[in-house]
């Protein structure tokens, strides 16, 4: 009996220590993150910024879904878009059935506007677009500078005191930080994550002045492109109680410098077509 019950550990045992070298055997290796370059601050933004002049402006055709509280559904529109540095923009929806665009946001670098053509409501929100840097405005969608520089369009610079930029090494990516010290105080404003191998800007996190999240984007590129800077695909999401979410596709993308006069046209305030407009001092 005693020789059976031998037997039994004596195969448990092997059992046990064949499983645990199986087990061994089969573990799967450890995800190890690509090498991030020792640069400096300094050499990083000299790298992202060489590399953007090549996009000094960005025109192109989009596909777009957006979502209102006030539609309480995703449409499905096509649209145009329009950036020159640093916070020149336009994106300009545009549908098949309508003779008017359901949306139109953007800057001319001196006013922003936000106007509104979904159903019923037709609003046009314009204020100075400097302020946006001085003060958080919960009427506006976005700052148009915060696009701008997910797109990957013109330079990315500090002005100590007011704007400082902070850099951070972790596993595969390089950190941005930049922190804004305005009427509101001083806080975070932006996180911008760069891809080390190719040097681009894959991620914008904005913030408003209590901490809050404000603005995600997101950007895919096609390594291939003359323009590396310019995303193939830019999600963006804005977090607000009354939720306003875009999601942009760029297509037939040109870049360059655009010629002032033809800047005048792409980037000017929209007329209100009989709009409610509404001012923000």
């Amino acid at each position: 009996m005693r020789r059976e019950r031998s037997r039994a550990y004596g195969c448990l045992a092997a059992c046990a220590v064949l499983t645990v070298v199986l087990a061994a055997g089969c573990a799967k290796p450890p995800i190890i993150e690509k090498p991030v370059p020792e640069l400096s601050k300094a050499e990083v933004l000299s790298r992202l910024n060489s590399q953007a002049s090549d996009t000094a402006g960005l025109e192109a055709k989009l596909d777009v879904k957006v979502r209102t509280s006030q539609s309480g559904r995703e449409d499905s529109t096509g649209g145009n878009l329009a950036a020159a540095w640093p916070d020149k923009l336009r994106i300009r929806g545009r549908h098949d059935l309508l003779d008017y665009a359901p949306f139109d946001i953007g800057s001319d670098g001196e006013t922003w506007f936000v106007q509104m053509h979904l159903g019923e409501q037709n609003d046009l929100h314009t204020g100075a677009t400097h302020v946006l840097d001085e003060k958080f405005d919960p009427g506006v969608p976005l700052r148009p500078s915060d696009v701008v520089v997910a797109l990957g369009v013109g330079r990315l610079d500090e002005k100590p005191p007011y704007r400082e930029l902070f850099l951070t090494r972790l596993p595969g990516t390089y950190l941005i930080t930049e922190f804004v010290s305005n009427r509101s105080g001083r806080y975070i404003a932006r996180r911008i994550w760069v891809d080390p191998d190719s040097m681009v800007i894959t991620r914008v996190e904005s913030f408003r002045p209590d901490a809050a999240i404000d603005m995600i984007a997101e950007m895919t590129f096609d390594p291939r492109s003359e323009a590396r800077t310019v995303p193939v695909t830019a999600r963006i999401r804005l977090i607000r109680k009354d939720q306003f979410q875009l999601d942009l596709k760029l297509r037939d993308r040109k870049t360059g410098p655009i010629d002032p006069a033809r800047a005048r046209r792409l980037f000017a305030v929209p007329t209100d077509e009989g709009a409610k407009v509404i001012s923000h001092d």
